[in-house]
């Protein structure tokens, strides 16, 4: 089916996925705050509004365009480690030169949780760049990976979100996508 990076997080992820989205909801609210300041400039003083839409220009383009590139930086800094890989008759996991193959059979639940949000829509199509995939196996022992949003190779088009879906329609196991 297909194929999806798994990357090495130095932190803990739960609590760097929650930061990363703190600061995305704190720069949306900064602009629009800033915006409403404007309009409170506007109808309370004689300044035209030419001068306060280029004071604007000139302090919040600079500061959303220095945040998109620290953000694409942060996610392009992440590595790499190996690859997890969904078939029709399970999963193949790939770290380093380490294989192990789980079949559905083994396997009882795979939890699917959004973590950091991607910078353009490039890097995610559901609108984040890695997701948190947490595989509980029969014999009670989970094993929790951090895997991008997009496969390796020729389809580009298609998501992690999308290929759990597909999955929940054709293997015996309990999935849920938060």
């Amino acid at each position: 089916m297909s194929q999806y990076r798994i990357y090495r997080i130095d932190q803990d992820p739960v609590k760097l996925g929650k930061r990363r989205k703190r600061l995305n909801y704190m720069f949306a609210g900064a602009a629009v705050v800033v915006m409403l300041i404007v309009i409170l400039i506007v109808s309370i003083t004689e300044i035209s509004t030419g001068l306060i839409n280029l004071i604007v220009f000139v302090i919040m383009y600079p500061s959303a365009f220095l945040a998109y590139l620290k953000f694409r930086h942060d996610n392009r800094q992440f590595a790499s480690i190996g690859s997890i890989e969904f078939n029709q008759s399970g999963i193949i996991k790939k770290i380093g030169e380490i294989t192990a193959e789980y079949n559905y059979s083994l396997i009882d639940t795979l939890d699917l949780q959004k973590h950091i949000p991607a910078a353009s829509p490039s890097e995610g199509k559901s609108g984040y760049f890695t997701h948190i995939l947490s595989i509980g196996f029969k014999d009670q022992h989970k094993e929790n990976l951090v895997v991008s949003d997009r496969p390796v190779g020729k389809l580009r088009d298609l998501s992690i979100v999308e290929t759990m879906k597909t999955l929940k329609r054709i293997a015996p196991i309990m999935i849920s996508i938060k």
